[in-house]
């Protein structure tokens, strides 16, 4: 699912909800990702995160009803996260930002920082790897430590695995040699007498 047939899936969901009452969403995963607005391609499903009072039940039934009627397969909306330990509960809890009200649905987005930490968590060589590069530049991120420690906040006591450090390892290196490339390109294009702080400007 693209953007636009996330938020068309979600209202459908809310047209088949059993009552008239505005429900509360909470998202993660690939569909608040590209809810943020980053560009991650595609996502197969819509993960929701279970919470007090979150009539739970009632989603799942109208998301069945909704599956049925648009052939779609019976996970595309789930709480299968919930039941995966993948969600911060003990350190530093995911901040829970509005994005809009789609028919009923009130729907929260997990923050980016907290969405890295699961995405870390999770750790998916070629499944998560775009997610974990475009949130680790977005949260400015330039260093392995950097991101042990922010995984650390979220999951204390835990570290990300061997695999996943190799991948953020792996992106970080990528992203230097970007870097680097477009600095050579800034000195290139301003002649040989430019200085280096205006090239460093310019790749900013």
């Amino acid at each position: 699912m693209e953007r636009e047939h996330i938020i068309l899936a979600l209202t459908k969901l809310s047209t088949e909800l059993a009552s008239s009452e505005p429900i509360h969403l909470r998202l993660v995963g690939g569909a608040a990702l590209t809810l943020h607005g980053f560009d991650r391609g595609v996502t197969c499903d819509i993960d929701a995160v279970r919470f007090a009072h979150d009539r739970a039940d009632e989603l799942t039934s109208a998301a069945g009803r909704v599956a049925a009627q648009e052939q779609w397969p019976a996970k595309w909306f789930n709480f299968d996260v919930s039941r995966a330990d993948a969600i911060p509960a003990l350190g530093k809890l995911v901040e829970w930002q509005p994005f809009e009200q789609i028919g009923l649905l009130e729907i929260e987005l997990a923050d980016i920082s907290s969405l890295l930490a699961m995405k870390l968590r999770a750790g998916r060589p070629g499944r998560d790897t775009r997610d974990i590069e475009l949130l680790i530049e977005a949260c400015e991120i330039d260093a392995v430590r950097d991101a042990i420690d922010l995984y650390a906040e979220y999951f204390p006591g835990d570290e990300p695995s061997s695999r996943t450090i190799q991948l953020v390892e792996d992106i970080i290196r990528q992203n230097d040699v970007v870097e680097i490339r477009a600095f050579d390109e800034a000195i290139n294009e301003m002649g040989p007498n430019v200085s280096f702080e205006k090239a460093f400007d310019e790749t900013e």
